[in-house]
């Protein structure tokens, strides 16, 4: 689900009697991190894993778009669907 050639990193650290979870991924040139908080460690991976998940794919739904945004488009085609132009 991440982007080619990424690296991973997961983080539990145990605070006072709750456990505090980091998940980053590095790829594409962006960052995706999320930050979550309880008592059980499967339950905070679940948190980061949803929260990724939704990061992931706001970045493959835009990630095209980008490089269309200031290019110049043909006059019959005035707008842009699916993060192409057509």
């Amino acid at each position: 689900r991440a982007p080619a050639i990424s690296s991973m990193r997961l983080k539990f650290v145990t605070e006072n009697e709750n456990i505090s979870g980091e998940l980053t991924i590095n790829g594409a040139g962006r960052t995706f991190l999320a930050k979550s908080i309880g008592e059980n460690p499967w339950e905070v991976y679940k948190l980061l894993e949803t929260e990724i998940d939704e990061q992931l794919l706001q970045w493959k739904k835009t990630r095209f778009l980008d490089k269309f945004i200031g290019a110049p488009i043909p006059e019959k085609q005035h707008h842009l669907a699916g993060g192409y132009a057509v």
